[in-house]
């Protein structure tokens, strides 16, 4: 299709992520990359030189949008394969990832929300020290100063880790609050501070429902065999869970539990997998890590928290919290990007979300939450950013396997097609090089 020709996309059944009703026999009108007009097939009309698409006994979803992942240019394209077309980068850099955030809307990868580097404490949760991926700081006025930069830098939001002290977590909330900056916190593996500390900063993502253990179990650290048993893992949830899920859903904070990275981990060796092109391109390109990983001694007790993530994504929705679907990919083990955000589908239908509320989980409701109207969402004015399926997914979630076609920015792509031009293995490691260089002279 030529990019300023207007598309029509005929007699498709829409969910559109905004509204928990299906549209039957609806038409779209596709023009400037956004969807200009939807309705009937009369009411919409073929405008001249229009392309006709009938879609008669197909589905169109909203493209998705992964809340959470950490993005590369070297399989970024497998998150469109697979319907992704948004995607929040909880952590990174920004200097890496300018190509892909500057892509036009049409491009064969996705629209990229994201922050720049953890700010953690010393020593750091990863190796290496402050980096390319992550700024340790050990004062206020250093928390301060990170946060002002990664904003002057276009950061969307600010993430922090586990090791922050108290006073310094603050800082960093206060400070991106002062600029209009949603703040994002995995404590994790924090020992000074909980959800509901981050709760009261101010802070306005979780991610993987971290903290809430900590909170119930003061004594609870992960990374401490002994303290890690206080919790009772075999029996998640609690009416004390419930009463602290209500308390941080009244401070407004918004919760991405990334289910499917703990539940890979519990599944092992029977982890979940389909066999798409998106999943067959990331398996060759990580899989020899995935599997070295999938042995590693530390992962059983990692799969062990997947009982009480979910009870703690449940009882935050019970409680009217806004709980989002993210995946974490490619982070934890076969976790493909793209790919994954299937399995997450899957198991929010598994813990009592709808097939419908699964789906408005992964577009028009982190769209509203980011303060989006154009993504996220089938309605004129939107990004032509769609998913064509041969399946009704509000039948069989699995359903939204079935890609026919992903429309990015109103370009049409099979899901083989955003894998045919990748970068090569020499574009990487020089792109790479160039990065570490330009760190190492400006320290940025």
């Amino acid at each position: 299709m030529q990019a300023d020709r207007p598309l029509v996309l005929r007699g498709a059944t829409v969910i559109d992520g905004w509204s928990r009703n299906p549209r039957p026999n609806t038409t779209l009108l596709i023009r400037n990359q956004h969807i200009a007009a939807m309705g009937t097939g009369d009411e919409v009309g073929v405008p001249d030189g229009a392309e006709v698409v009938d879609l008669n006994g197909r589905w169109i979803i909203p493209g998705l949008i992964d809340m959470h992942c950490h993005i590369k240019e070297g399989f970024a394209p497998d998150f469109v394969s697979a319907g992704v077309t948004t995607v929040r980068n909880t952590a990174g850099n920004l200097k890496e990832l300018h190509r892909l955030r500057m892509a036009p809307p049409d491009a064969r990868t996705p629209r990229v929300i994201s922050a720049d580097r953890i700010i953690d404490g010393p020593p750091g949760m990863w190796p290496g020290g402050t980096g390319l991926g992550q700024c340790l700081v050990s004062t206020v006025d250093e928390a301060r100063a990170e946060v002002r930069i990664q904003i002057e830098l276009g950061a969307d939001l600010v993430k922090v880790y586990s090791l922050l002290s108290p006073a310094i977590a603050q800082a960093v909330a206060e400070e991106a609050a002062a600029h209009g900056v949603p703040t994002s916190c995995d404590i994790a593996y924090a020992t000074e501070w909980n959800i509901r500390d981050a709760a009261r900063m101010g802070y306005r993502w979780n991610e993987h429902a971290t903290g809430f253990l900590q909170a119930l179990y003061p004594d609870y650290n992960q990374r401490d065999p002994v303290k890690r048993d206080v919790v009772p893992w075999d029996e998640p949830g609690s009416p004390a869970l419930d009463a602290l899920c209500a308390e941080i859903v009244d401070r407004g904070m918004m919760l991405c539990p990334t289910m499917s990275i703990f539940e890979q981990a519990h599944r092992l060796p029977d982890y979940w997998w389909r066999d798409t092109p998106a999943g067959r391109h990331t398996l060759g390109l990580i899989g020899g890590q995935w599997a070295q990983y999938a042995v590693h001694p530390n992962l059983k007790a990692f799969g062990r928290l997947a009982g009480w993530n979910q009870a703690i994504a449940c009882a935050y929705r019970a409680a009217g919290g806004v709980v989002v679907v993210g995946t974490d990919s490619p982070a934890s083990v076969y976790t493909a990007p793209g790919n994954t955000m299937h399995l997450e589908l899957e198991l929010f239908v598994a813990n009592g979300w709808s097939p419908m509320e699964a789906l408005m989980a992964a577009t028009g409701m982190p769209a509203a939450a980011m303060g989006r109207t154009d993504i996220g969402v089938v309605r004129p004015g939107a990004w032509a950013d769609l998913v064509i399926l041969t399946a009704d997914p509000l039948a069989d979630i699995r359903n939204t396997l079935s890609i026919e076609t992903v429309v990015k920015g109103g370009r049409r792509y099979t899901p083989e097609e955003p894998l045919e031009h990748l970068p090569t293995e020499e574009e990487l490691i020089a792109a790479w090089e160039q990065l570490k260089a330009d760190y190492e002279r400006n320290g940025r």
